[in-house]
């Protein structure tokens, strides 16, 4: 029957054309898939790069006030030395010369400087500038105190926004590495799919 061969062909091209069909529609929807995931990964990228940004500052201000901190304690330390040399000198004037009491020396012979701070009743000998200068010593004491609480709170704080910027820095690896390959996909995809046009 040859009438029912280009019959047979006919059905046979159609078959074929509606396969090709079905596989376009899918190749479409693939990529259309494939674009939403890259505008997904996109917009994640914009927002770690902007909080890694961010991070960065933040540490970069954590770094200066650690640096002036332990500056101002360095500075603290050298007054407080002073200070304290010349309160041993100016005891040890008072003592050879009989008026200051034995327990100055025990001032004389310890670095502890809020022992001299509780013998103040001991010193009445001592004048109001010797005084001012106790006052003085006592007060960069507690500021020296008080900056390495401080530095150490920052210390901790900066641990903290390193590991805030690796995080942030390995969630962008992992982001640009997912586009990389979405973009190998739609690649892959608009090949595959001029090839079926072509067929």
């Amino acid at each position: 029957s040859l009438a029912a061969k280009p019959k047979d062909e006919y059905r046979e091209i159609q078959k074929k054309m509606k396969e090709q069909k079905k596989k376009l529609d899918r190749a479409k929807k693939k990529e259309s898939s494939i674009l939403t995931d890259l505008d997904r990964i996109n917009r994640e990228l914009t927002i770690v790069e902007s909080r890694l940004r961010k991070y960065k500052a933040e540490l970069k201000n954590t770094e200066f006030s650690i640096a002036r901190i332990e500056s101002e304690i360095s500075e603290n330390k050298k007054t407080i030395d002073k200070t304290k040399d010349w309160i041993k000198r100016k005891l040890r004037v008072m003592h050879k010369q009989g008026q200051a009491p034995d327990m100055v020396m025990l001032f004389l012979s310890s670095d502890d400087i809020s022992q001299l701070m509780r013998s103040g009743k001991a010193l009445k000998q001592i004048t109001m500038y010797e005084n001012k200068v106790l006052h003085i010593l006592k007060e960069n004491l507690e500021e020296l105190r008080a900056r390495e609480r401080k530095l150490t709170e920052l210390r901790a704080k900066l641990m903290k926004q390193r590991a805030k910027v690796r995080a942030e820095e390995e969630a962008l690896a992992e982001n640009k590495k997912e586009k990389k390959m979405l973009l190998v996909s739609i690649k892959r995809e608009k090949s595959s799919y001029a090839k079926m046009l072509k067929e």
